[in-house]
């Protein structure tokens, strides 16, 4: 069971949800306009944060099933969970539909639609448009930037309930 629960965990690429988190968080901090000691005391801070790490997770484990046959056949890839038959396609299909479910849940009933739906839109993108783009076009990177620009914005957006000049210029950073 303990291998596993590893081999799931693996799948949700825990660095990358790291690295979103981060910068969800700059976001939520500046917008907030208050102190970092008010952000970490905030139930909503806590939500956004759960829901946009699970929804980060979730997308990083659908990456890997669409990825799966490629991965298989690269020597970079060959050890991850899919391709080397540790998880199934199945197990991990349902796992990261799951993931996203639950931090989509999780964002609209305790934060706001707006930050729901960026979530929602950052996973389509890096998923769907992203990951296939890579087999095909040098373009994949312009457009991977996108997805990855986001979570300062939905940081934001979970404070504000809106879109704001400040998130915007976070977003155009990245």
């Amino acid at each position: 069971f303990a291998n596993s629960v590893k081999h799931y965990y693996r799948l949700t690429k825990p660095r990358i949800v790291f690295m979103v988190l981060v910068t969800a968080v700059w976001g939520y901090f500046l917008a907030l306009n208050g102190s970092f000691l008010d952000m970490l005391i905030e139930f909503r801070f806590w939500m956004t944060m759960l829901g946009t790490g699970l929804g980060a997770a979730g997308a990083a484990v659908l990456n890997q099933y669409v990825e799966r046959d490629a991965d298989a056949i690269m020597k970079r890839t060959q050890g991850r969970p899919i391709p080397s038959g540790l998880v199934s396609p199945l197990g991990a299909l349902v796992f990261g539909l799951w993931l996203n479910l639950l931090g989509l849940g999780i964002l609209l009933w305790q934060v706001n639609i707006l930050t729901a739906f960026l979530v929602l839109y950052t996973n389509f993108l890096y998923v769907l448009v992203y990951t296939p783009m890579k087999r095909f076009s040098e373009l994949n990177i312009s457009f991977g930037a996108v997805p990855g620009a986001i979570p300062p914005l939905i940081g934001c957006t979970a404070v504000t309930g809106e879109f704001t000049l400040a998130g915007f210029v976070l977003f155009m950073i990245l």
